[in-house]
């Protein structure tokens, strides 16, 4: 049996990937393909939709003992056998986290061939989307977080891979960077299920997760971090998103972190993006994933505007809060 173990990176399109096998999972099982639920188990029909992100956050924070978590991958494996599956497929962003590679090779048998599969993209793009995830809800300005990764010494990737890499030499890995130009068919879904060996012939295709929303929505929200319960309460957005629709999404023609810090933010990882495309990526044109337009920013724009746009959106919203209540 293959072990396929698609270890983020987080932003990097990880919740499109796993929201298509949530969807597909009944297809791929009828193909011996199995799917890693919420509580570490074969995917089925009573299955939570989410990833067993949180299963591994508790076991990293000691939640879960070393004994539990080899006790849930043994019976996991032994689940796919009984089920007579080719591959299983565990998809978890925050197995980019250096922590857990060690005991993924210290309790998979040596008769499971692994293979594994890493998304990066570009730094800027990760700052830029990372802030708009998480950042925003804890009050931090964008600036503020393009400054926080200037001035840190960590890589984004580099680590992430070494150590992998270390604990499963013998491992098959798949190394692909998030843009069109590189990923298969030009699109990430066929190019999991391409590295992965998996036919995705007449199965359902997913939405884009996580759509931007407006800059100077969300600039107004980084100065309220009181309307959000934790990093990762989406709740004030899906409000926004469902009474106004398309009008709360960025304008693509605006480009909120800016020539500058762009440009800052790939010269400190060019390190890093450089060993990537000489290991991995040799005859992928460099310029072209690495090009910066010189687009307007929000900050271009007039701040009595911007503000009269924010109150309107906010009437908006209440109207139509009124209208269904």
């Amino acid at each position: 049996m293959e072990f396929i173990l698609h270890i983020g990176h987080p932003k990097c399109g990880s919740s499109s990937i796993q929201d298509f096998f949530v969807q597909n999972w009944q297809f791929f099982l009828k193909e011996k393909v199995g799917y890693v639920d919420f509580d570490f188990r074969v995917f089925h029909k009573k299955s939570s939709p989410n990833p067993p992100v949180n299963f591994l956050k508790r076991f990293k924070g000691g939640d879960v003992s070393e004994a539990e978590f080899r006790e849930r991958l043994e019976y996991l494996l032994k689940q796919g056998r009984r089920a007579g599956l080719r591959k299983l497929i565990l998809s978890a962003e925050n197995l980019s986290d250096i922590f857990y590679p060690t005991y993924f090779k210290s309790y998979l048998p040596s008769d499971v061939r692994v293979k594994v599969v890493y998304y990066i993209r570009r730094p800027d793009d990760w700052v830029l989307s990372a802030w708009k995830q998480w950042q925003v809800k804890q009050g931090h300005t964008l600036q503020q977080f393009v400054d926080h990764n200037l001035a840190s010494p960590i890589e984004f990737y580099r680590p992430v891979l070494r150590t992998w890499m270390t604990a499963f030499p013998e491992a098959d890995f798949f190394v692909r960077w998030m843009h069109k130009s590189t990923l298969y068919n030009k699109d990430l879904i066929a190019d999991f299920c391409h590295c992965a060996s998996l036919n995705i012939e007449n199965k359902q295709m997913v939405e884009k997760r996580n759509p931007s929303l407006d800059y100077d929505l969300l600039h107004f929200f980084s100065q309220h971090p009181e309307i959000f319960d934790s990093p990762h309460d989406n709740f004030p957005f899906h409000i926004l998103e469902k009474y106004l629709g398309a009008e709360v999404y960025s304008d693509h023609n605006l480009d909120p972190l800016g020539y500058d810090n762009r440009q800052a933010l790939l010269k400190k990882h060019a390190a890093e993006i450089d060993w990537f495309i000489e290991h991995f990526f040799p005859d992928v044109d460099r310029n072209l994933i690495l090009a910066v337009k010189n687009k307007k920013t929000s900050e271009d724009a007039n701040e009595i505007k911007n503000l009269s746009k924010i109150q309107a959106i906010i009437f908006k919203l209440l109207m139509q809060s009124l209208k269904k209540s």
